[in-house]
């Protein structure tokens, strides 16, 4: 049944494939799926609007989010002049950022006489401990019936993982433990990892793929196990594919450094490490230990389901749909 609170205006920037898109079009389906009247809105005009289903806030041509509940995905959305207007019925700010001086200064915009006391939802535990501030921890928002585990498993062993081709979206040490895999008899896949060619250099073994190359379930399901970890200059908030890796029955070897770490479990459905000794010491033990992979990968779904299947999607829907 729709929300009293309704319509659902979620205004974020529609610019390119990045995680904060996919959270805007998750939530969007899961309100819809509800019975809830959803817009989606960008702060900016992109050349993506359209794609995304959105529209442009255009508030002198009277194109703007009004009443309802709205939902502000991300501290560095512009609100300026249209939020005075907009009058909603409840307010709340999705944190996906690491970002205290950004939270802290939207937090101080939306002070307004004319807008409900602001809520907030995080996108981990870690962000929200770094804020400092009370909410709720949002459960990430994969399609759990679509990203399941492959029946078939891949021939020979593979590592891989996939993101946004750019540098900063890898470690300076991961090349060398990519060729080193690869010497190892280790089969590396990275979708979107043509950004580290000239670092990797050419191996048999080493695939480096435009993102987009292969649709997500099935570039996941061709891998024994996901890889992730970022450069020191990025971290990552939340980690929507750690979640999507894991929903698809693959164990998660991933760095220490990362919200994700609330979701791997070491020697459950994963390892987190700290050093690239680990790493590849992770990498290796689950090859090798064939009782161990199949535990992890049994593990990794059930994580998965917990963290963000139908139950915490329920939970969450009904706290964005309760009257205040």
């Amino acid at each position: 049944m729709p929300s009293p609170n309704g319509p659902f205006h979620i205004v974020t920037t529609l610019q390119e494939t990045r995680g904060n898109e996919h959270h805007a079009l998750a939530l969007s389906a899961l309100l819809r799926k509800h019975g809830e009247h959803v817009i989606l809105w960008s702060d900016k005009q992109t050349n993506q609007v359209a794609r995304f289903g959105g529209k442009v806030i255009a508030p002198f041509n009277k194109q703007m989010p009004q009443g309802g509940t709205l939902i502000i995905l991300g501290s560095w959305v512009s609100l300026h002049p249209w939020i005075d207007y907009a009058r909603p019925k409840r307010l709340i700010l999705i944190c996906n950022l690491l970002d205290s001086k950004g939270l802290s200064a939207i937090l101080t915009e939306l002070e307004r006489p004319t807008l409900p006391k602001t809520e907030l939802v995080f996108i981990s535990q870690r962000v929200q401990d770094a804020s400092g501030l009370p909410g709720i921890i949002t459960p990430t928002l994969i399609d759990y019936n679509t990203y399941t585990p492959s029946q078939e498993k891949p021939a020979i062993y593979t590592v891989g993982r996939m993101s946004r081709d750019v540098p900063e979206k890898h470690h300076p040490d991961d090349p060398s433990l990519y060729r080193m895999l690869g010497w190892n008899g280790i089969q590396v896949r990275i979708m979107g990892g043509t950004c580290l060619t000239t670092a990797v250099g050419p191996h048999p073994r080493i695939e480096l793929l435009p993102l987009n190359t292969e649709p997500p379930v099935e570039f996941l399901h061709r891998l024994s196990v996901f890889f992730y970890r970022t450069s020191s200059g990025s971290y990552e908030a939340g980690g929507r594919v750690i979640m999507e890796a894991l929903m698809c029955g693959l164990p998660v070897v991933a760095s220490i450094h990362g919200g994700y770490a609330d979701w791997v479990r070491n020697g459950e459905n994963g390892y987190l490490f700290t050093t690239q000794e680990e790493a590849w010491e992770h990498c290796l033990r689950i090859r090798e230990d064939a009782c161990l992979r199949t535990k992890l990968e049994q593990q990794a779904r059930v994580s998965a389901l917990e963290f963000a299947g139908e139950t915490a999607c329920q939970t969450y829907v009904a706290w964005l749909q309760q009257q205040q």
